[in-house]
């Protein structure tokens, strides 16, 4: 018995130290000088047929990383396999179906974010066309069947493959065959953290409709709206969607380290060799071993519509052409770094609450942006924070238009992934 309360309080008092320490590493990420950063994903497809592209094929994604080695990016490979390239601006890294991630690294500004991304389309766009080949924007494939698809030749990902066969009908479709475009906005309390995960929770059904950029799903027109949604709400219940615990009253860094601890990851590394886990993260979190390194790999491991790491990310939205991709960049900005409309629009939604969120996230399947959300259509309520945001941007007019015609980019008259004006 006498064992059995000390195995207990021993247990105890490592999950207190552990939640400290996750606590501590969110701390530490606080800022007071906000960036901004964003993931861009792409399709690189046959311009023609409009067939997806394989890391294995002649000419195909390996080829294409080779020739940005050749022009000066660095290397980044595993397993003697070349799975991104990356240089002080940003990094490409490929997604398990081989798709393209831009990830830009966090800048000062919307428009230092705009130049590297620029800059770097004038380097990869030849390179491109020299393939006959292409950039394309939509939330999932446009021409090819999932069974089509090879993963890239990365352990992790076919780990993930492994485990994620168990979880959701449609957790291949999520790894091999979506895109999406991803934002980063900082946080510099514990308050703040709070009020910017609630606020961005509650734009999820917003901006995952009025995004929607996906009618072609398995290779044939899709006739609901936001697939995106629909995959994702049946990839794993344990790790996506919107988490309610951010709607609990004690929400905050420690309630949120609970919810970390408590995940599968999926994988670990013994010693270097990456394994299959499936127990709780708390039982291989070693306090004595890097914990960074420990939570970087957790935090990448959860996939919920608004993710936290070192800080918050929108993960809601189909990729997008551009400039499109830019007017929600810029949009996410113009919400979470200015305290006026971050105020105004965390007013305008603030008595939303989890079972609404959830609520909406499935009638936007059947309905679109005319989907009733806490009493308004989706669109009125965009169309309702369009009129409330305020200050300097450049690309909001492309914003401005989905909400004075309602029209959105799956809807769009488009080629080959972009907007034609």
């Amino acid at each position: 018995m006498m064992n059995e309360i000390i195995e207990s309080r021993q247990t105890a008092l490592k999950k207190e130290q552990q939640i400290a320490a996750i606590v501590n590493y969110l701390r530490q990420s606080e800022k007071t000088d906000f960036l901004l950063g964003a993931e861009l994903e792409y399709f690189i497809v046959d311009k023609a047929s409009k067939r997806s592209i394989s890391y294995y094929e002649s000419n195909g994604i390996e080829t294409l990383l080779k020739k940005l080695v050749k022009l000066g990016f660095q290397p980044d490979e595993q397993d003697g396999h070349l799975l991104g390239v990356h240089n002080q601006h940003l990094a490409i890294t490929l997604e398990p179906g081989a798709q393209w991630e831009i990830s830009l690294h966090p800048q000062t500004s919307l428009e230092k974010l705009h130049d590297i991304f620029l800059q770097f389309l004038e380097i990869l766009q030849p390179l491109l066309a020299a393939q006959q080949q292409e950039l394309y924007s939509a939330g999932y494939l446009p021409a090819n069947k999932i069974s089509e698809i090879k993963i890239i030749p990365k352990n992790r990902y076919h780990l993930m493959h492994q485990y994620l066969s168990k979880t959701g009908k449609y957790a291949h479709n999520m790894m091999r065959g979506t895109a999406s475009i991803q934002v980063a906005v900082d946080y510099h309390s514990d308050t703040d953290f709070i009020k910017k995960m609630r606020l961005a929770c509650r734009l999820v059904p917003i901006f995952s409709a009025i995004y929607d950029n996906s009618n072609i799903f398995e290779a044939q027109p899709y006739p609901d709206f936001c697939l995106r949604t629909k995959i994702w709400n049946n990839c794993d219940d344990d790790r996506c969607g919107v988490l309610p615990i951010i709607f609990e009253a004690d929400f905050g860094y420690a309630k949120y380290a609970q919810y970390i601890l408590g995940l599968i990851p999926i994988l670990i590394k013994n010693p270097q060799l990456e394994i299959p886990y499936e127990a709780p993260f708390a039982q291989v979190f070693d306090l004595q071993k890097d914990i960074s390194q420990q939570l970087d790999h957790i935090f990448s491991m959860c996939f919920p519509d608004v993710r936290a790491r070192n800080y918050i990310e929108l993960r809601m939205t189909d990729a997008l052409p551009y400039p499109l991709s830019f007017a929600f960049i810029e949009l996410v900005e113009l919400i979470f770094n200015n305290q006026n409309n971050f105020r105004q629009i965390a007013q305008l939604l603030a008595k939303i609450d989890f079972a609404e969120i959830n609520q909406a996230k499935h009638k936007i399947i059947q309905q679109g942006i005319e989907a009733e959300y806490a009493g308004t259509s989706i669109l009125e309520h965009f169309r309702a924070i369009m009129q409330l945001v305020s200050g300097e941007n450049h690309f909001q007019k492309y914003n401005q238009q989905i909400a004075q015609n309602g029209i959105i980019p799956r809807d769009l008259k488009s080629k080959g992934g972009k907007i034609v004006e």
